[in-house]
C-alpha cells in the first residue's frame, strides 16, 4: 500500500483478520516444507526411486506453488481489510505480482517435474525388477 493509504487507527478486528490472512501462504509454505522433509528422510534411507518419494515431492510442489499464488492473494485481501473505514473514493484494492511470487511458481513446477522423474525411475525399476 501507498504511504498514508489508511485513514484512522487499525481496530482489533483488521489486525486479527490480517493476522489471519497473512498466515495462510506461511502455512501452506510450512506444510510443503514438512513434505519435503519426508521425502529426504526416505532419500536418505535410499528410498529414492518409491510411490511415497514421488508423492511427497509432488505435494511438496503443490504446497510450494498455493504458498505463492496465496501470497497474491493475501496481498490484495490485505488491502482491503486495512482501507475498509476509509472515507468513500479512499479505500484501496491492490493487487501485485512480484519477481518473488514468479519465480516460486516456476521453481514449484521444476519440482514437479523432478517429481515425474522419479516415477519414471521408479516404472523402470520395477519393470527390470520382473526380469530378474
Amino acid at each position: 500500500l501507498p504511504h498514508g493509504a489508511v485513514k484512522g487507527p487499525v481496530i482489533a478486528w483488521q489486525r486479527v483478520a490480517g493476522a489471519a490472512v497473512a498466515a495462510v501462504p506461511l502455512g501452506l509454505l510450512l506444510a510443503g516444507v514438512w513434505q519435503a522433509q519426508r521425502c529426504f528422510d526416505r532419500f536418505a534411507r535410499g528410498k529414492v526411486f518409491t510411490w511415497a518419494a514421488f508423492v511427497l515431492l509432488r505435494r511438496f510442489a503443490g504446497f510450494v506453488a498455493a504458498a505463492a499464488l496465496a501470497a497474491m492473494v493475501a496481498g490484495a485481501l490485505l488491502s482491503v481489510l486495512l482501507t475498509v473505514y476509509n472515507p468513500p473514493g479512499q479505500k484501496v484494492l491492490a493487487l501485485a505480482v512480484s519477481s518473488s511470487h514468479v519465480f516460486t511458481v516456476f521453481f514449484a513446477g521444476v519440482v514437479w517435474l523432478m517429481a515425474d522423474v522419479i516415477r519414471q525411475g521408479r516404472d523402470i525399476a520395477d519393470e527390470n525388477r520382473q526380469f530378474v
